[in-house]
């Protein structure tokens, strides 16, 4: 429950939601979507959720339903993996008819190297499913489907007119719409006197009771909002103090209370050209936070729910005040980085800060005084290392105050990471960095520091290093691996070693006791008529490598890890992997088919961290 006067919700939650489906009769049946964490849907308004099998690996981000008769939906699902640091992708659309049991093959899709297909937008009206992939709009109806139009661009919403079916609008970039429901498609003018089409990074509308069109856009030149006086044309262009983005701009119309709902970074209402936050995060410095709203929608009651970066929330007075309905069973955590000792466990996660466990009363707690992204963590001694968002933090206190160790590089949101090795502390961002008595030494100021560093290995003198872009070189093949065999006094480019190297990218890299046995892992698809580059394997280290692939299939790799008492295990976008016997099988069937971001080994416990079903454990 929120605190008295708590206007907003702490998106120091659980995980980000994509989409929402209330049952139109009862208000405690709920559908949402994770990207990467699944679907899901609760009978209690949100106390206990469970789970829905999906037909593929990864999550969801869009859902519609029609009901059947009284008691049954057809649910309609579009898939998705979306990590952080890559461009997401999509395995297609489907249908059920009995909450997960069986699937229909609605639109299907083959991710690989020069295919990474999205669906944009998907709705359900008329007896017919409207969705895009891409730039491509498709119909299906009477199980049959019908490409429609092409696009100017990517398209994020459908917006139907509120009294005639025929109407209804694209939105992306531009805004296009049909009157024939489909059979034809104009695009809306910026003016009567122009041709020139109407323009913005992303944009949104929706209509009040009395069919006024109301347009919000994100531009370079600021936020605006336009009405709609005829099909044709926009007008009446004004400024709007409203915190909208490129990547999140939406606007609903609340017939309840007459007025427009306008999210994205935050949340807004607007009546009679008055604008109201309604959303207030409860951090430290709130004016830099924000709540990421992905999703605005209402139950048969008119209260408000929103999807957000930190799960699922509703609002009974019209925003007032806020309820988490996380509640119980919905694990769509998406960590990047985790360590933990025999005591305590900590974590980094998707817009969640940082977070740990105490092992003695198995209870979560995050650190109250951080928010942002967490990122890599470190156990050294009684000091904890976590990023947050760009920055690197310390407690010697277990989350009770924090210090800000000075780290003189910039560095990827999402990338850096930290590596303990002889209880001597390194971090990798664009370079390589030593801690030496609480001041930072650069051991590769001659490597190329305009990349992240992707994987590392770190033992006594030895030292090997991967770089992520530019994902393509010459046929020189430089600069993209190297090697030191004097703790980082000098490095050798050995790239040219690694030929497969020159046109991916490296993940991770693991080595056995043995530090000159290494392994590579690939982040990346194959060219379904190429080599399988997935898992390569070098015994000199580095000088020579062998494809070891074998039978993956064409998915991208996240992380490797070699476990003297366990073998060779792989992270994929699809699950863990194990290799045994020339032969990769899926290691541990109860683990989701989702992107795993690391492996660690300790105490005798294997622990998986997961983007979208958060942390697991086997003893």
């Amino acid at each position: 429950m929120p605190e008295e006067g708590y206007k907003g919700w702490s998106a120091n939650g659980i995980g980000r939601v994509f989409d929402i489906a209330v049952h139109t009769k009862n208000a405690n049946i709920i559908w949402l979507c994770s990207p990467n964490g699944g679907l899901f849907y609760t009978k209690n308004r949100g106390k206990k959720w469970k789970q829905i099998p999906l037909p593929t690996p990864g999550g969801a981000i869009h859902i519609e339903r029609t009901p059947i008769d009284q008691r049954a939906y057809r649910l309609f699902v579009a898939s998705n993996i979306s990590m952080s640091s890559k461009d997401p992708y999509s395995y297609g659309v489907f249908s059920t008819d009995n909450n997960g049991k069986t699937w229909d093959t609605i639109h299907p899709l083959f991710p690989s190297e020069y295919n990474l297909s999205t669906i944009g937008i998907m709705k359900w009206f008329n007896n017919q499913l409207i969705y895009s992939v891409n730039e491509n709009v498709y119909r299906f109806t009477n199980g049959r489907q019908t490409l429609l139009h092409t696009a100017n661009s990517k398209l994020t919403s459908i917006v139907l007119h509120p009294t005639n079916p025929d109407l209804w609008y694209l939105c992306g970039k531009n805004i296009c719409f049909t009157k024939d429901n489909g059979k034809s498609f104009t695009y809306l003018k910026k003016n009567k006197k122009t041709k020139e089409l109407f323009e913005a990074k992303r944009c949104d509308l929706a209509f009040d009771h009395a069919l006024n069109g109301v347009l919000i856009a994100h531009q370079n030149r600021g936020n605006f909002r336009y009405e709609i006086k005829s099909n044709e044309n926009i007008e009446t262009e004004t400024r709007i103090n409203a915190v909208i983005d490129v990547h999140r701009t939406k606007i609903i119309f609340d017939s309840k209370r007459h007025r427009f709902l306008i999210g994205g970074i935050r949340l807004y209402s607007l009546k009679n050209d008055q604008f109201q936050q309604l959303s207030y995060p409860n951090f430290p410095h709130n004016q830099f936070m924000h709540d990421d709203i992905r999703v605005m929608t209402f139950d048969n009651h008119g209260n408000i729910l929103i999807g957000h970066d930190g799960g699922i929330s509703i609002s009974e007075n019209g925003g007032v005040k806020w309820f988490n309905i996380n509640g119980c069973g919905l694990n769509i955590t998406e960590v990047y980085d985790f360590d933990f000792s025999a005591e305590a466990l900590i974590a980094g996660a998707q817009d969640l800060s940082s977070f740990q466990l105490n092992r003695k009363n198995n209870k979560w707690t995050h650190f109250s005084n951080l928010y942002s992204d967490g990122g890599s963590c470190i156990l050294k001694n009684d000091t904890w290392y976590v990023m947050k968002s760009l920055q690197l933090v310390n407690t010697t206190n277990q989350g009770k105050n924090f210090n800000y160790p000075y780290v003189p590089v910039k560095t990827s949101r999402f990338n850096p990471e930290l590596c303990l090795s002889d209880n001597t502390l390194f971090y990798a961002g664009k370079q390589l960095w030593k801690e030496q008595n609480g001041t930072w030494k650069n051991l590769s100021p001659l490597i190329e520091s305009n990349y992240d560093v992707t994987g590392l290995i770190i033992h006594n003198n030895f030292m090997l290093l991967s770089k992520a872009d530019p994902v393509w070189r010459s046929e020189d093949l430089k600069g993209k691996l190297y090697r030191s065999s004097n703790k980082g006094k000098t490095w050798q480019d050995i790239t040219s070693n690694f030929k497969a190297y020159a046109y991916r990218e490296i993940s991770d890299l693991t080595s056995k006791t043995n530090f000159s046995h290494i392994y590579a892992c690939i982040g990346s698809f194959d060219n379904p008529k190429g080599n399988k580059e997935k898992v390569y394997e070098s015994i000199d280290s580095g000088n020579t490598w062998k494809n070891i692939s074998y039978n993956l299939p064409n998915i991208p790799c996240t992380c490797i890890t070699f476990i003297d008492k366990i073998g060779l295990l792989l992270g994929t976008d699809q699950g863990l992997f194990i290799l045994q016997q020339n032969k990769w099988v899926k290691y541990r069937s109860e683990l989701p088919e989702v992107p795993i971001t690391k492996i660690r080994y300790k105490y005798g416990k294997l622990i998986v961290s997961t983007y979208g079903r958060g942390l697991w454990i086997l003893k």
